[in-house]
């Protein structure tokens, strides 16, 4: 199965390891997680770990600040 991405990937050089980063954010971006982005990329979940590693990706996202104290039980 092959799915498309919502925006086209426009490459600002043909730099082979930057645009594996850049197919690799953006696809753990559009899917929202490691088994979705795999499969937006038709590779599997641990070969796409490999690459957060190999890349150094920050993955989970981090949450700002505000967004977390969000997320807290509020105490009374």
């Amino acid at each position: 199965m092959t799915t498309k991405l919502a925006t086209p990937i426009i490459l600002e050089s043909l730099d082979l390891l930057a645009a594996e980063r850049l197919l690799c954010d953006k696809a753990l971006q559009e899917g929202g997680s490691i088994v979705a982005a795999a499969q937006l990329l038709g590779i599997t979940r641990h070969s796409l770990k490999r690459r957060i590693v190999k890349l150094r990706l920050s993955w989970p996202p981090v949450q700002p600040d505000h967004l977390l104290a969000e997320l807290r039980p509020h105490s009374s």
